[in-house]
């Protein structure tokens, strides 16, 4: 990955100390090979994934995936279509949203090392 997509997410949210920061730095790192995995997956699947298949997709759970997903569309490396999809079983609702790769996105933005996503 190159350094584009570490350097347009904002740093982890800290305190003006330094143990805080630093732990806020390397929330930031891993927040950036979560970041790779959801792009590498959805790399592989140019019909979209919802949540829920991205949960499946990634090893995710939804608590940390959605955080991912709204910082990665802020920044235009996904986007939500207007297609939706239900989860397997379920009968009622409108289902959920499906997720592509955004405008911004670019093949280069996700290295070869995917630390295990399936792409």
């Amino acid at each position: 990955m190159t350094d584009q997509l570490d350097l347009q997410m904002p740093t982890a949210p800290s305190q003006a100390v330094d143990t805080s920061r630093a732990a806020g730095l390397a929330a930031s790192h891993f927040r950036t090979k979560l970041h790779r995995r959801v792009l590498a997956t959805l790399l592989g699947h140019p019909e979209g994934l919802t949540e829920f298949e991205l949960e499946e997709h990634t090893g995710l759970e939804g608590n940390t995936l959605r955080p991912r997903l709204w910082e990665l569309e802020k920044i235009g490396y996904v986007r939500k279509g207007a297609e939706r999809r239900r989860r397997p079983g379920v009968r009622q609702g409108l289902g959920s949203r499906v997720y592509h790769l955004g405008p911004n996105y670019r093949a280069t933005d996700v290295s070869r090392e995917t630390d295990g996503a399936a792409a």
